[in-house]
C-alpha cells in the first residue's frame, strides 16, 4: 500500500512541476480516457485552435481536436493566410465541418462556403457544428461530388 502511495505522489509531483502544455496535454488525455471509460457516447466541447466550438465525440476525429492533435496543421495554416473575406469556397467531403469552420471564419459574412457531405452520420454533425458557432454564410449540400450523375449506396 505504502508503494503504491508513494508511486501516486512521485506521479504527482512530476505533474506539478511539468511545464503548462505539458500539463494541459496530460489533464484533457485523462478527461478523454474518462470520458470514453464512462459515457462514450456523450460529446465533450473544445474550442478550436481558430475560436470555433467543436463537439468531440468518442472517434478519431473527436480525439485529434480535443487533443489539438491536428494531422492537418500545415494545411490549417495555410488556409489560414491564404482565404480572405468574400471568397467562396467549396469544402467536398465535408465530414463533420473541421475545415467548413475555418473556411466560414475566414471568409466572413460576405463570403460563401458550400459544404458537400453524403454520409447522413456526418451531416447531421456537420449541421450541429454549424449551429454551434451561428455560421450564417454556409450551405449544406447531402451529397458526394463526382464526374457522374449517379446514385450509389454509401457504405460509412
Amino acid at each position: 500500500m505504502e508503494t503504491a502511495v508513494k508511486s501516486i505522489l512521485a506521479k504527482l509531483m512530476h505533474f506539478l512541476k511539468a511545464p503548462n502544455q505539458e500539463k494541459r496535454i496530460m489533464v484533457r488525455y485523462r478527461i478523454l480516457q474518462t470520458r470514453n471509460n464512462w459515457l462514450p457516447r456523450l460529446p465533450l466541447p473544445v474550442r478550436t485552435s481558430w475560436g470555433a466550438w467543436w463537439l468531440a465525440w468518442n472517434d478519431v476525429m473527436g480525439k485529434q481536436v480535443f487533443m489539438h492533435d491536428y494531422r492537418e496543421q500545415g494545411e490549417q495554416e495555410f488556409l489560414l493566410h491564404f482565404l480572405q473575406s468574400g471568397m467562396t469556397v467549396l469544402d467536398i467531403g465535408a465530414h463533420q465541418g473541421n475545415h467548413t469552420l475555418l473556411f466560414s471564419s475566414q471568409v466572413g459574412s460576405e463570403g460563401l462556403v458550400v459544404a458537400f457531405e453524403p454520409s447522413p452520420r456526418e451531416l447531421q454533425r456537420l449541421k450541429l457544428h454549424l449551429a454551434i458557432n451561428r455560421c450564417r454564410n454556409v450551405r449544406v449540400e447531402p451529397v458526394a461530388v463526382g464526374n457522374n450523375e449517379v446514385t450509389e449506396e454509401l457504405f460509412v
